[in-house]
Order: structure tokens, then sequence, then C-alpha cells
């Protein structure tokens, strides 16, 4: 098949776990011979990835599409993509796979995935944001209703991350399209158990450059714990941590933080609200169980072989330490990238045999 991908982010411009997965999923496509076009959006302020800065599959084409400031992403974008197409021919294309609202129709049918119930996460995302800069998001956001309802209309089936966002997405929308949940992969040429020179048995935490500091780190319960627990308490993705009672091991490339995970007895990963959670993946492939909370959509992967779902941290890493790290592992290679692809492409099929 050939392949239409509208993104407003594509490696190497953009990080995080967007950016990611629309890498390793169309590589994982083009690989079984389809041919894939994406139109990705730059905005200024993205800087190289170089950690994801690689050239892709041969089947893979990229061009840019630039729409100005990403934190109104959600209405520059399809406007610029608007601009864009005029002069694309859209015509040789299979079906068109979107990763950004996009509020327009197709001739060929649009197979739409949404990574996140945004009128959700907004909450906590605007706390780090500048007073300018949540006075522009809030004008913009009163476009966001328009944009999402446009959106669901103009999709032959939407598919979402965890079944946390499609509950998000329909407690928002009256929603008829036909809809599907596939969870992120994990890639298990990275991510499995290593050797590691550091002393292991540690609890481990996995901050985001924005959530490890100190308010992110008390509301998420990781500093009540850490003082009352008789664990060693690490961090990983930051510097440093302003707690007598954490260490901060610093920030890794991902081949670092497997070994990270691989010494640690237990992740815990409690967030107030996260769509997927790659951590819990990541973790289980590395052969360390997890305790994570039901607003946390990776946490439907787990069972009680390899994960605790509970807002007790403290009850969760003590069950969790009785778990086996073959169950980890094994769960974890059900969610591969290659199964993510195999998901995705079977639903992309029947879009456009229907």
């Amino acid at each position: 098949m050939d392949l239409l991908v509208l993104t407003r982010v594509y490696p190497p411009y953009g990080s995080g776990g967007l950016a990611h997965h629309l890498m390793y999923l169309y590589e994982e496509i083009a690989s079984r011979g389809h041919e894939v076009t994406i139109l990705a959006g730059k905005s200024k302020g993205f800087r190289s990835d170089t950690e994801i800065n690689r050239s892709g599959h041969r089947n893979i084409t990229v061009q840019r599409v630039e729409f100005g400031y990403r934190e109104g992403y959600y209405v520059l974008y399809p406007l610029a993509l608007r601009w864009y197409l005029r002069n694309f021919d859209t015509s040789r294309y299979d079906a068109v796979l979107t990763h950004t609202q996009i509020p327009f129709e197709f001739d060929d049918p649009v197979i739409a995935k949404n990574h996140d119930c945004s009128r959700q996460s907004r909450q906590f995302v605007r706390e780090g944001m500048a007073a300018w800069m949540k006075f522009g998001e809030s004008a913009l956001n009163l476009m966001r209703p328009f944009v999402d309802r446009g959106a669901i209309r103009a999709a032959n089936h939407l598919i979402y991350n965890s079944k946390l966002t499609m509950d998000g997405w329909n407690d928002l929308y009256d929603i008829r399209t036909p809809e599907s949940v596939v969870h992120n992969g994990v890639d298990v040429s990275i991510f499995y158990p290593r050797e590691s020179e550091r002393e292991g048995g540690y609890i481990l935490f996995v901050s985001g450059s924005s959530d490890g500091s100190k308010d992110k780190l008390r509301q998420s319960g990781i500093l009540d714990f850490a003082r009352e627990s008789s664990y060693d308490v690490c961090v990983a993705g930051r510097k440093s941590v302003d707690s007598p009672h954490v260490t901060a091991l610093g920030r890794f490339s991902h081949e670092e933080l497997a070994e990270v995970y691989s010494a640690a007895a237990v992740t815990i990963h409690p967030s107030q609200y996260e769509p997927f959670g790659n951590v819990v993946t990541e973790s289980l492939a590395c052969g360390t169980p997890v305790v994570t909370n039901d607003t946390v959509g990776a946490s439907e992967i787990l069972d009680q072989s390899c994960g605790v779902i509970t807002d007790d941290l403290h009850e969760g890493v003590e069950t969790a330490m009785k778990m086996r790290s073959e169950d980890c592992i094994s769960t974890a290679q059900e969610h591969t990238w290659g199964s993510v692809a195999e998901e995705t492409l079977s639903i992309v099929k029947k879009c456009v045999e229907a």
C-alpha cells in the first residue's frame, strides 16, 4: 500500500514519546514493503534530537510542513497543512493516517490515531508555561472542540494508544466512528535485561525532563514514599533532586537507561494522568516489575505476574518484589513495535477494502 501520514512531529525534529512512536511504527510498516510518505510539521524552536536522528527506511519519504509555534499546533499545523496540500497530489495513496487532529476530509479512507486526550492533560501541560504562554494557549484552546469534532467526522476509523485515552475522548464527544485500541510498543533490541555495574536492588522512578521537579515528585507521592521506605529510591532523568531520601542518577541514553532498569528491583510509575507511559513497557522488557496506577494507560497491559496497579506504593512495591523477571519479559514481548505495526496495518486494510 501507499500510505500518506500526517503528523505535527516526526524525527529528528521533536522528541519524546510521540516522535519515537512514529519512527518505530513507520519503520516497521515500511519494512513490510509499504511506501510511506510523511508530511511532518516543523515548528519554531524545535531542535533536532540527536538520539533519534537517523536516516530511516528507504521506503519512507519525509516532507516538512512549517507551521509556526508548537504551543498552538492543533490549530496551526492543520492550517499550514491545508495550504501545503493545494499543490500536493493525494490521489496516489491508498489511505491517510493522521497523528494530529486534521479537521478536513480526503478522498481516501482516513485512520486517525489519538495519542492523548488533550482536554484531560491540558491542566498538567499548563503548569510549566509562562504567563504569556498560558494566555496564548487559552485563546487558541477555544478552537480545540471545533478541530476535534471536524477530525472525528473526517475519520473512517479511530485508534487510541490506550483505553484510558479512548474513554477520555468518548467522555467529551458523541463518537459514532469505529474505534480500536492499539497500545504502544517497546524496542526489545534496546530494552532487554543487561549486565550493570550499578549496585542493584533500588526502587526506580524514571522522570521526564519536565516532571522531575520537587513539586512533581511530591504530587506523585515519590518523596513521601522515599522518606518512609526502607529501600533506596533512585530517580533517573534528573541531575539533582531536592530531597535527602532520593538519589538522582542523572540522564541517560536509551541503552544506558536499559541498564538502569535492569539493576532495579521495581520500577514505580505513579502519575496524575498519562495517556500511555512507555516507562512501563521499557521496564518490563528489562525484566523489572512495575507499580503504577490506573491513570496511566500502560497499566492496561499489566497482569498479576508482572505489575501492580495501586495508589499505595508501599504495598505495591512489596507485592512486586515477589514477581519473576521472566514474566515481565514475556509480557513486554507481546507489545513489540512489530506487533503494533501488524495491528495498525490490519485496521488500515479493512478500511481500504470497505
